[in-house]
C-alpha cells in the first residue's frame, strides 16, 4: 500500500531565474495536484552531490529564493552535499546566514562529518534529516539483463536499503534523527513499511546512482595537464552540459550530471514503493524554466 503523506519539490542543483520562481512553483502546484491530488508544501534548495557548487547562488539570491517560497506559504529544506574540509567553512558561513535571516527549520545532510558537527555544535531549533546519499544500498541498473533464477529470486534482497536495520536505527536515535531520505530502485520495490518510528522521504523520478570527486564537464576546455583536478575553479558547467550513457544490453539510459550519475525512473511510484512517505518530486533537467 502506498500512502503519500506530503509532497515536496526538489530544485537542488538547478539554475533558474529567480524572477521566474513563482511561475515554476505554480507549474508544479498544478502538475502535482493533477497527479497526486495534492499540492506540494515544501521546496528543497541547495546542492546534493558537489560541495564546490557552494556559490551557485549568491547569498542575495538565496535569501530571495527563501522569501519567495515562504510567501507562497511553503517551507524550505536546505540540502548540504558531502563536504570536504577545504569547503567546510564556506558552507557553514552560508548556513549561518540562512539561519539568521530566514525561517529555515529543516536541513538535509549527506555525510557523517556534517551530521556530527550540526548535532554537537548547533543548538538552533533545526530538524536534521539524512539525505539520500547516506543510503549505500545497491542501486544497480543492470539486474534486468540477467536471466539467472538466483538473481530473479533474490532481487528483493539485492534492491533494499539497510538503513532500517537495528544498528542504524539505534545510531539515528542517538543523533535525534527522525527522517531519512531514500531513492526508488531501478529494479525492485522500496519497502518503507519497515522504517519503524522513522519518517521517510522518497525522491522520484530522479534516482541517484553514484558520485565521484571529479567533474567531467568541469574539465571541458581545460588544458590536458589541468583536467580532473580538485583545485580547479567551478564554473557550474554541469548546469549547462550533461552526458547520456546508454546501457546497451538493457537499453537503459543513465545521465552523467557533473560528478553524479543519475537514472530517470520510468515506473509509476505506486508500483515501486510500499508504505507511507513524503514524496520529493525530483526533476532531472530544466528546460526553458519548466523543469522536467
Amino acid at each position: 500500500m502506498v500512502i503519500i503523506e506530503e509532497i515536496s519539490v526538489n530544485l537542488c542543483n538547478l539554475k533558474f531565474d529567480i524572477s521566474e520562481l513563482y511561475r515554476i512553483l505554480d507549474n508544479y502546484n498544478q502538475k502535482l495536484k493533477e497527479a497526486y491530488n495534492r499540492k506540494p508544501n515544501r521546496v528543497y534548495i541547495g546542492f546534493e552531490y558537489c560541495d564546490k557548487m557552494v556559490h551557485f547562488f549568491s547569498m542575495r539570491e538565496l535569501i530571495a529564493i527563501f522569501n519567495t517560497i515562504e510567501n507562497l506559504d511553503m517551507k524550505v529544506t536546505y540540502v548540504i552535499p558531502p563536504v570536504r574540509e577545504e569547503n567546510f567553512k564556506k558552507h557553514m558561513d552560508i548556513l549561518d546566514e540562512l539561519i539568521s535571516r530566514t525561517n529555515l527549520n529543516e536541513i538535509s545532510v549527506n555525510d557523517y562529518g556534517m551530521l556530527n558537527y550540526l548535532h554537537t555544535k548547533r543548538t538552533n531549533n533545526l530538524d536534521i534529516i539524512l539525505g539520500r546519499l547516506f543510503d549505500k544500498g545497491i542501486r544497480e541498473t543492470r539486474l534486468n539483463i540477467f536471466e539467472s533464477e538466483a538473481v530473479k529470486k533474490n532481487s528483493a534482497e539485492i534492491s533494499k536499503t539497510n538503513l532500517f536495520d537495528e544498528p542504524y536505527l539505534k545510531l539515528f536515535e542517538s543523533f535525534n534523527i527522525n527522517r531519512i531520505e531514500l531513492d526508488t530502485f531501478p529494479d525492485g520495490v522500496q519497502d518503507v513499511s519497515k522504517a519503524g518510528k522513522l519518517n521517510v522521504s522518497i525522491h522520484y523520478p530522479k534516482v541517484f546512482i553514484s558520485r565521484g570527486s571529479y567533474c567531467e564537464a568541469g574539465s571541458i576546455g581545460q588544458k590536458p595537464e589541468n583536467k580532473f583536478k580538485l583545485s580547479n575553479m567551478c564554473g557550474f558547467e554541469c548546469s549547462k552540459i550533461y552526458k547520456k550513457i546508454i546501457l546497451e544490453h538493457n537499453c537503459r539510459e543513465l545521465i552523467k550530471l557533473g560528478n553524479a550519475i543519475l537514472f530517470h525512473q520510468p515506473e509509476p511510484i505506486g508500483d515501486i514503493v510500499n508504505g507511507k512517505f513524503r514524496l520529493v518530486f525530483s526533476p532531472v533537467f530544466q528546460k526553458d524554466n519548466i523543469i522536467c
